[in-house]
């Protein structure tokens, strides 16, 4: 029987190259599974966020210019009613900062601030709440209000570096907190303004753990934010560019500093000497001034001054902010900018006043010469030495259980900033940054984001290793470091270890559920562990993997690919093809998916759908070869073999080691008649893969064409092919004595193995033994492999129900399954009906799962396998004396080996055509393959022997303008003229294609391999069908059809001479000819050929006696 062409789905997952599986013979085949999910994606994840919040700014209320403490206690050192007040008030103030009610707190500072203008907590509060809601000028301006009376008021310290830092003003945040971390350093009776406060410890830092869920979901600081980047995607099929995981680049330490984590402003002795010029300015309300004072701490740079200035307009007064909107609050702030502009140069640079300060000659030094002692001398300079008194010390305390100001809050926030500075400088390509994330560390040992940064610093230099114990020390410090975890994953899948990939990830997810960077990193892992876990035979393992992929990211291309091609697999079509086509939606450019949805249509029979997909995928990569090579499939169905040929050299030319490519190109080659062609094609494709199954088995069937099938080439190239592949199949475990049911008087279970149960050749003979098995004797079990079920495959399924057999649709099983579900199902004798042609399941067979194992009807030759033990056939076509050899032994079936059951749907006998026209017409509608240049040469003979004849050929070639041409100048070279032969190409309907033999009045049989299905469709149209005896089965299956239907002496020669000859003496006697011609159909019907239920019952006599056979080999 000859085989079709069936192309396979591209099964590849996104990132690695396919690799193309085996194709049934005769198939065209296409993409296979290939190991890994695809697709070229962003490198770099969202880094780090500082575990620090934004400052929480109490609001900007006006002072009264003094900043001497008013307050009086009472004679035995207790305070007074009023000092009580003052701290009640101050707590309510704490408390609704802490709460982030900024207004409310500004609104019970006003009236405090009103009675005791230069209250240090006060105004820290103040200032904290300002810089809360933006109003970053006039909160420094409160800070500076306290540092002029208390220097080392180390709150109001680290609430000007928060205010720094929140402008971007890095490098005077970093020397601030250097210079804060120089005062802590010093014995607490050195350090100025600390005496009432020394014993007012703060509290010991946050856990991390409370600082990684501080800092979870904040927004990243400036740098940080211009560093988020997407995540890592996943893959794909085949020829898929690789992916590469996201990871995450350093970014600043944080956005700003926590309630918990005040920080230092840019230098103890700038700062103090702006509070001094404040203090001694000669501005009205306390605001404006301590605006200018503060300018003057931003102004270090003079790209500071600009950054907190800019955009405010001048001779802007400082207002009320506690009573304004946030409009005008805006207004205020710009307003204070102005001032403080205006007079922050002069109050720096050591002036007597800012009222009469000039501008000073240039850029402020952030570290004023002399150290500690410098600054010291400025402040006695100044004459604004402190002298702390009771109040302050009552409200320090305040200020100090509210902002914890000690040393370890020091060093931590000198680390925040020496990575947001490191994190700036290697932004801005300068050299020596990563030095910043080492002091980060030194600072503080415990800050988890210098950690990370320095990881993300290793993993950008290649050194995963020390990449992954950083992350790994910050995950340590802070188990809910999402970034972290993340990027720990994306390293360690690129080593290789996946599963603690996935681990990382899911870590990294549950400490942060909505970053989107861990779920797509997340959902590429679990796309590439799904295709893992497919490819080691756990589908439904990797199915599940991709359906929670696609659960964290819905549109995840290379998820959505590979589970739709998990689904086609599983013969889920439905749902592949919703899974393909949402994939494009999101990955137009994804050219393995056009190609497979291609696939799936052509399967359905829907080919124009086909070429479109195919089309596609050529659009989106033009050199694609599993494209290229899908759309020659459907050109060669279709009959555009020219078109067909043109996309197989491209393939070649695209991929010259792309095995299918070459054994598709072989297929076209016998299906247009050049089988030597073919057979190169065919031997090229196992030169580049010599276990390629197509290549091999579409070899074997190739020389049945072109060699007899005696000759030893024949029958030594089926059993080595067979050794071969039989390795590659361990058989199932042997039955057991236990195992087997020896009861004389039960049924056999028979069970039937084809791809072939729809309409097809083999169809029409495997009907007759699934309709009518007597189910006293034989329960048979139909396993139907058809990829497309019809019409036919649905009246065959009705018969096997109501013959009381089985129907088993096993077209998705692999083969190791389907061998186990034979055995399961207790199969006696295995028959398989397919050979070496299309759709074949001899892998399964190889494993022996049945202890009686045949081949019969569809293959004109041996399987090679030692596994089939038989071989059904006749004595006819395999007589007593035949030489040639075959693995199995051959039982030989009464009568002929077949037993055809014409179609339902066949149209009427048609008329002899030479009776209207006066001229016979021969024809043959047998494959091209079979009609070698030898046969074509005597069917000319024919035609020049009887005058005026002519000669009709069908085939789907036929279609192609080439090669018709090719097949006229063959005639043309033998003397007949190409007007003489009629060559159609197929027609669409079975009963079209019947109904074409009304076209001609004697069928002619090619050799040396005859027709089968050909032949017994012409006698049951009433034409008559001339055959050539010959010495294999393949040669003389049209002996055994005729000699069934009594036609043997008349329409068999023994030579070609002979052929010639009977072919000019039939056709003389035209009233003879339409008499058979009438009669014929009944003729055949009432013959051996068509006695289903006499057939079947020799059959069933036949597979008792083999299954005695066995119960006596076992016995022995």
């Amino acid at each position: 029987m000859p085989s079709t062409s069936r192309p396979a789905a591209s099964n590849s997952c996104r990132r690695s190259s396919p690799e193309d599986a085996a194709a049934a013979p005769g198939d065209i085949a296409t993409l296979v599974p290939s190991p890994g999910p695809q697709h070229a994606l962003p490198d770099d994840a969202p880094a780090a966020r500082s575990p620090l919040s934004p400052p929480a700014a109490p609001a900007t209320t006006r002072h009264a210019p003094p900043l001497q403490p008013q307050h009086q206690h009472q004679a035995d050192g207790r305070p007074d009613q009023q000092q009580q007040d003052l701290g009640r008030q101050l707590q309510l103030a704490a408390l609704l900062l802490e709460r982030s009610r900024f207004r409310d707190a500004l609104a019970t500072l006003q009236p405090l601030l009103a009675k005791h203008p230069g209250d240090a907590a006060a105004l820290c509060l103040q200032g904290r709440c300002l810089a809360a809601i933006g109003n970053r000028p006039q909160a420094l301006a409160a800070f500076a209000a306290v540092l002029s009376e208390c220097p080392g008021c180390l709150p109001a310290l680290l609430g000007c570096a928060a205010v720094y830092k929140e402008s971007g003003l890095l490098p005077e945040a970093l020397a601030a907190l250097e210079a804060a971390h120089e005062l802590l350093l010093q014995p607490a009776e050195q350090q100025p303004g600390q005496q009432q406060v020394a014993e007012q410890r703060p509290a010991p830092p946050a856990a991390e753990g409370d600082q990684g869920q501080r800092h979870e979901g904040k927004e990243l600081s400036q740098q940080g934010a211009q560093q988020a980047q997407q995540g890592e995607r996943r893959q794909q099929p085949s020829d898929a560019p690789d992916c590469r995981d996201s990871i995450s680049r350093p970014v600043p330490g944080a956005g700003s500093f926590s309630a918990r984590l005040p920080a230092v402003p840019a230098g103890a002795a700038a700062v103090t000497a702006a509070a001094t010029a404040a203090a001694a300015a000669a501005a009205s309300s306390l605001p404006g001034n301590a605006v200018a004072a503060a300018a003057g701490t931003a102004g270090g740079s003079e790209a500071g001054m600009d950054r907190l200035a800019a955009d405010v307009p001048a001779g802007a007064q400082p207002v009320d902010t506690a009573q304004l909107s946030p409009e005008t609050e805006a207004a205020a702030a710009a307003a204070a900018v102005a001032a403080a502009g205006r007079a922050a140069t002069g109050a720096v640079a050591g002036s007597p006043t800012a009222a009469d300060a000039g501008p000073a000659a240039g850029p402020v030094s952030l570290r004023p010469a002399g150290g500690l002692a410098g600054q010291q001398q400025q402040l006695q300079q100044a004459g604004a030495s402190a002298s702390a008194s009771v109040s302050v010390s009552v409200s320090a305390s305040v200020v100090h259980r509210v902002l914890p100001c000690g040393r370890a809050e020091v060093e931590q926030a000198l680390a925040v900033v020496l990575t947001d500075f490191g994190t700036q400088q290697k932004l801005a390509g300068q050299p020596g940054w990563r030095q910043y994330y080492e002091r980060a560390v030194r600072a503080c040992a415990a800050y988890a984001p210098a950690h990370y940064n320095l990881g993300v610093a290793a993993g950008e230099d290649g050194a995963a290793e020390e990449a992954i114990s950083h992350y790994s020390t910050a995950v340590s410090l802070s188990p809910g470091y999402a970034e972290a975890w993340c990027n720990m994953g994306v390293l360690l899948k690129q080593q290789g270890n996946l599963v603690q990939a996935i681990a990382a990830y899911e870590r990294a997810l549950a400490a942060a559920p909505n970053l989107s960077v861990v779920q797509l990193n997340l959902a590429a892992a679990l796309t590439e562990q799904g295709t893992r876990l497919k490819s080691a035979g756990q589908p439904a393992q990797g199915v599940a993997a991709y359906e929670r992929a696609l659960s964290l990211q819905p549109r995840h291309a290379e998820a959505l690919y590979n589970l739709g091609v998990a689904c086609a697999e599983q013969g889920q079509v439905d749902r592949a093809l919703f899974m393909y086509q949402t994939a494009l939606e999101v990955q137009p450019s994804c050219a393995e998916a056009h190609n497979n949805l291609g696939v799936l249509y052509r399967e359905q029979g829907n080919m124009e759908r086909a070429v479109q997909c195919y089309q596609a995928a050529l659009n989106v990569r033009p050199n694609f070869p599993q494209g290229l090579n899908n759309l020659a499939v459907v050109y060669t169905q279709q009959g555009r073999a020219q078109d067909a040929l043109q996309l197989l050299h491209a393939a070649v030319m695209a991929a010259p080691a792309y095995a299918e490519a070459h054994n598709n190109l072989g297929v076209l080659q016998r299906d247009v008649g050049a089988v030597p062609d073919a057979l190169a094609s065919y031997q090229r494709c196992l030169q580049l893969d010599p276990t390629n199954r197509h290549g091999g088995q579409n070899l074997l069937l190739g020389l049945n064409y072109v060699h007899p099938g005696e000759s030893r080439l024949v029958c030594g190239a089926h059993e080595q092919w067979g050794l071969g592949f039989q390795a590659l199949h361990p058989p199932l475990p042997p039955l057991t004595p236990s195992a087997v049911d020896r009861t004389p008087s039960r049924p056999l279970i028979v069970g039937y193995l084809s791809p072939d149960f729809f309409t097809h050749s083999v169809s029409y003979f495997a009907e007759a033994p699934l309709a009518h098995h007597d189910g006293r004797r034989v329960k048979h079990v139909a396993y139907s492999c058809v990829p497309k079920a019809d019409s036919k495959t649905e009246r065959l399924r009705s018969e096997v129900l109501a013959a009381g057999g089985l129907w088993r649709d096993v077209g998705r099983l692999p083969e190791t399954e389907l061998a186990a579900l034979i055995r399961s199902d207790r199969v006696d004798v295995l028959v398989e009906l397919t050979g070496h042609t299309a759709g074949n399941r001899l892998g399964a067979v190889a494993m022996r799962p049945a202890p009686v194992q045949a081949t019969w009807i569809g293959y004109p030759n041996s399987t090679g396998l030692p596994a089939v033990r038989y071989r059904l056939t006749d004595a006819t076509c395999d007589p007593l004396d035949t030489t040639q050899t075959f693995t199995e032994e051959l039982v030989r079936l009464p009568g002929c080996f077949l037993c055809y059951t014409p179609a339902a749907d066949a149209p009427p006998v048609a008329p002899l055509p030479a009776a209207a026209a006066g001229f016979v017409t021969f024809g043959s509608f047998n494959a091209l393959a079979k009609q070698t240049p030898e046969v074509l040469q005597v069917w000319a003979q024919v035609l020049l022997a009887v005058p005026n004849s002519r000669l009709v050929l069908k085939n789907k070639p036929f279609a192609c303008e080439v090669v018709r041409n090719q097949f006229w100048r063959v005639f043309e070279a033998a003397g007949v003229e190409r007007c003489r032969v009629d060559l159609l190409p197929l027609a669409a309907a079975n009963r079209d294609h019947l109904a074409q033999y009304g076209l001609m009045d004697v069928s002619l049989d090619p050799w040396p391999y005859a027709g089968t299905t050909t032949t017994t469709e012409s006698l049951y149209m009433g034409v008559p069908c001339l055959t050539l005896a010959g010495s294999c089965h393949a040669h003389n299956v049209g002996l055994s059809l005729l000699t069934a239907v009594g036609l043997h002496h008349d329409w068999v020669a023994h030579s070609v001479d002979e052929y010639v000859s009977k072919a000019a003496a039939l056709t003389q006697d035209l009233p003879r000819l339409a008499a058979l011609r009438a009669g014929l159909r009944q003729r055949m019907l009432q013959s051996p050929l068509c006695d289903a239920p006499t057939f079947v019952r020799q059959l069933e006599d036949v597979y008792h006696q083999l299954w005695q056979r066995w119960l006596d080999e076992q016995q022995d």
